[in-house]
């Protein structure tokens, strides 16, 4: 959407210059403003270049700024979130970055840490630390997708909805991931029926165009597994798309075909 483009601008043109900003405040009693700083880096780097690039060295950067502000060396007047909160998010943002990274086992450390501090913490946001919960059950879940352990991300898929019916906003802005979720493991298990009928329950939210073509291009791999039901639904489905959206489609559907024409070409040689 025009507002994504946007947005994506604004960021980029924001870590430009908080590149140039964050070695004035070196020093230790700048700390809590550094924090904020390096987590709007940070928050740039994962939407510009996903975990890849500098983000594993912002992610440094923030870590070694919190351990200042936890032995209480910064006498910054600045204040934005306790430090038990920030601790919170840089845990996520380390799940983040080591999941989507292939480091699975890293991801699930980083994930124990972030859970036992919320289980631990008292006085802080409630809403902020409900919220950085349910995001990591989530990334728990991707996690035992990709281990094949199904029951296990059922039973976390079960607490995430536990949280979501305790109220406040989380409900209605997880509840998009929460099919995305149930989706991926009927996938997984090769239900296809229902696999679709998640993936089409999280389409009817708003989603980001990332979060949206992600849905859109594991609907179609369940298609592809089902010639009949290919047949009857992608034509509808196709006169959904939008421009984006169908370019990035046959991008992938182009990068299918030369992954399988080069599989072909190993097997004749052997």
């Amino acid at each position: 959407s025009g507002q994504h483009v946007k947005c994506m601008a604004l960021l980029a043109q924001c870590d430009v210059e908080l590149q140039q900003l964050t070695p004035t405040l070196s020093a230790p009693s700048a700390a809590e403003l550094r924090s904020f700083l390096l987590f709007l880096r940070l928050h740039c780097s994962l939407w510009q270049d996903g975990p890849q690039g500098n983000t594993k060295a912002v992610l440094k950067e923030l870590q070694q700024t919190l351990r200042i502000l936890a032995s209480g060396e910064s006498s910054c007047e600045f204040h934005w979130l306790r430090t038990e909160e920030m601790y919170a998010m840089v845990y996520l943002a380390s799940v983040v970055v080591h999941l989507t990274s292939g480091y699975v086992e890293k991801a699930m450390g980083y994930m124990q840490k972030g859970l036992l501090l919320i289980e631990q913490q008292q006085g802080c946001d409630a809403n902020l630390m409900n919220s950085i919960h349910i995001h990591l059950l989530e990334q728990s879940v991707m996690a035992a997708l990709m281990r094949g352990q199904m029951c296990s991300a059922i039973e976390t898929i079960g607490q995430i909805v536990g949280k979501c019916r305790q109220g406040g906003d989380a409900a209605n802005h997880h509840r998009p991931a929460i099919h995305i979720l149930l989706g991926l493991y009927c996938m997984s298990l090769e239900l296809n029926t229902q696999a679709i009928t998640q993936l089409k329950a999280a389409r009817q939210y708003p989603l980001s165009p990332d979060v949206r073509l992600f849905v859109l291009l594991n609907m179609i791999l369940v298609y592809l597994t089902d010639t009949q039901r290919f047949q009857q639904e992608v034509p509808c489905l196709v006169t959904a798309l939008c421009v984006a959206e169908w370019v990035w489609v046959c991008v992938c559907l182009c990068v299918l075909c030369c992954v399988v024409w080069w599989l072909m070409v190993q097997v004749g040689l052997q």
